[in-house]
């Protein structure tokens, strides 16, 4: 059986990441919990090496599974099936917290109607999350079937879902699942079987894409200026895991369902961030955080992190926040309540992003209070910059996205770090892509070797 490259599992993992973050925004909303689902280990297995991997192949599993097939040029074909696979006291335990109810010691072949539709809606949100972000690997429209449960052995439920796909399937990626839901952390597996042709052109675009990023990194110079495209993908998806978590805390907060996202990162001159945004004297908001390492006890700072929102797009998030109706065309004044509202956006986001970057930088950072101003853009950058002493030349600007119910409204998150915290992070992401080059030319190598054997 042939092994994933670092390059296949990482970008595979972030895949289904990227779903299990809205899935775990929509799972919160549903139940007012903040609940969260990562897959923090993936495996490429023969189907014969599930039982093994996961539990015994008489050990009675509950299960969601969907079919899933693609559409292209108005013809549907079948492209796989997705497994959502609980061991019993993980689909007793997910069932009752999902509910609010208390845990019980029931077996799993006692779960009820209420029990079953809770645990098929999870994997019916997590395969459509899921569902969206292969599709766009893939440029196909894909659409999955309605929820299966089954209560059965785990040899048979995986007999079953291999005849589904007319016994073509020989291998599955097999994602080990963690809910976690307030105190509980919950076992799970994700399993996805593709019928061979598709499990290779996921692959094949996966490899495409890296290669692409060779070719350019080997053109560029990264240090022009300019951000290489890797930097550029490896920076937005840092931060969009931030804001995966930032959007499940405020949907839990507001109890609406509430996305954040970063589309794009540039690295740009100060001087040029007003004409990014609006003109210098154009009214904003702004939720400024200051950063500092900590190394050996030792406070050092790091840069700032800037919110800034177009006057209009601050009222229209502050009402939606504080559930108020938006008037159109009301430019009214920000009140207490308000500003308290986008302050506490600012810090959730800067928190989650932080995290994010700490794990890269391998240091940890800590964020100061948020502070909020509401001037004209050159004054509040101005105040940035002093912070941060002239040195500070370059940010990195993400054009951000809060998706709340049906509005969509534009902001701005800004990062200026010090000149040598810059370099250190964009040192760590080339030292990443080092490794990931270093094993893919191993790796064709080796495959070369044993053609040429």
């Amino acid at each position: 059986m042939e092994e994933l490259s670092r390059f296949e599992r990482d970008a595979l993992t972030e895949i289904i990441n990227i779903g299990a973050g809205h899935a775990s925004n929509a799972l919160s909303v549903m139940t007012g919990k903040r609940i969260k689902i990562n897959f923090p280990e993936l495996k490429l297995c023969s189907v014969e090496d599930i039982p093994r991997l996961v539990g015994k192949q008489e050990e009675v599993v509950a299960t969601v599974y969907l079919r899933m097939d693609g559409e292209l040029e108005d013809r549907e074909f079948v492209v796989g099936s997705m497994l959502l696979l609980l061991p019993q006291e993980s689909a007793v335990e997910l069932s009752a917290l999902l509910q609010q109810e208390k845990i019980s010691k029931k077996g799993v072949d006692e779960l009820d109607e209420m029990d079953i539709s809770a645990l098929q809606e999870t994997g019916n949100i997590l395969s459509g999350a899921s569902l969206t972000a292969i599709s766009k690997i893939l440029n196909v429209k894909l659409i999955e079937s309605p929820p299966h449960f089954a209560c059965d052995m785990l040899q048979a439920v995986l007999s079953g879902t291999v005849a589904e796909l007319a016994r073509k399937v020989n291998r599955a990626l097999l994602f080990k699942t963690m809910f976690e839901i307030e105190e509980y952390k919950i076992r799970a597996y994700y399993i996805l079987l593709f019928d061979p042709e598709t499990l290779n052109m996921i692959l094949n675009r996966i490899k495409e894409s890296f290669s692409d990023i060779m070719r350019e990194c080997a053109e560029e110079d990264p240090y022009k200026g300019k951000l290489s495209r890797f930097e550029r993908d490896a920076l937005t998806e840092i931060i969009n895991i931030g804001a995966g978590h930032a959007s499940n805390a405020l949907s839990v907060m507001t109890g609406k369902r509430i996305r954040v996202s970063f589309p794009r990162v540039e690295l740009r001159p100060i001087e040029k961030i007003p004409k990014l945004i609006g003109k210098p004297e154009e009214l904003v908001v702004s939720v400024y955080l200051k950063i500092e390492g900590i190394i050996k006890n030792r406070a050092i700072p790091v840069g700032s992190l800037i919110f800034l929102f177009p006057h209009r797009s601050a009222v229209e998030l502050s009402a939606l926040l504080e559930n108020k109706p938006i008037e159109e065309g009301n430019l009214r004044e920000l009140s207490e309540m308000d500003i308290s509202a986008l302050e506490e956006t600012g810090n959730i986001l800067s928190g989650a992003s932080l995290t994010a970057i700490s794990k890269v930088l391998d240091i940890k950072l800590v964020e100061s209070l948020p502070h909020f101003a509401h001037d004209m853009l050159q004054a509040v950058l101005s105040f940035a910059l002093i912070e941060l002493a002239p040195k500070t030349t370059e940010a990195l600007t993400f054009t951000t996205d809060f998706e709340v119910e049906d509005h969509n409204i534009k902001a701005y998150f800004l990062l200026l770090l010090d000149p040598e915290s810059l370099e250190m992070l964009r040192e760590k992401m080339k030292i990443l892509l080092e490794h990931m080059l270093k094993e893919y030319i191993e790796e064709e190598y080796m495959e070369e070797g044993c053609t040429h054997a």
